[in-house]
């Protein structure tokens, strides 16, 4: 709250005379560039925020109990080779070659291809951890 209002018309005048000289199109242009910059930026910025989100939901819920809300809705866990529920740092590791092969198409392909083709369904990002989904216990 301000105690007093302040006036920004000398501003837009000064902006207002500076662009005065330009032709129309260049304004147009320019308005446009700073638009598309301003937008592209803002994209880039948020869509790192939601990757960052992502990540820090899918490590948490994997490493407090191998499964993601979605997994849980299901009914399916991650396990470890051994049978024992991921540890944070199994959780981290098999998050991040997710998203790895979740890069590039061939990856993701071959993945597709192995689940379909394996008796325990294990894609590309599985095999270095020799994790597999369950279905949970009851």
């Amino acid at each position: 709250y301000l105690s007093e209002t302040i006036d920004v018309q000398p501003a837009i005048d000064h902006l207002a005379a500076l662009n005065a000289d330009r032709p129309p199109t260049e304004r147009i242009l320019l308005g446009a560039l700073f638009v598309v910059l301003t937008l592209g930026l803002g994209f880039f910025v948020v869509g790192g925020f939601v990757l960052l989100a992502d990540f820090v939901h899918r490590v948490l819920l994997i490493s407090s109990g191998s499964a993601t809300f979605g997994m849980r809705l299901m009914r399916i866990e991650l396990r470890r080779r051994d049978g024992r529920r991921f540890d944070m740092s199994h959780a981290i590791g098999h998050t991040l070659l997710f998203y790895l092969a979740g890069l590039f198409v061939i990856a993701q392909i071959v993945s597709v291809i192995m689940m379909a083709g394996s008796p325990l369904g294990r894609g590309l990002h599985d095999l270095p951890f020799g994790s597999t989904m369950i279905n949970s216990p009851a």
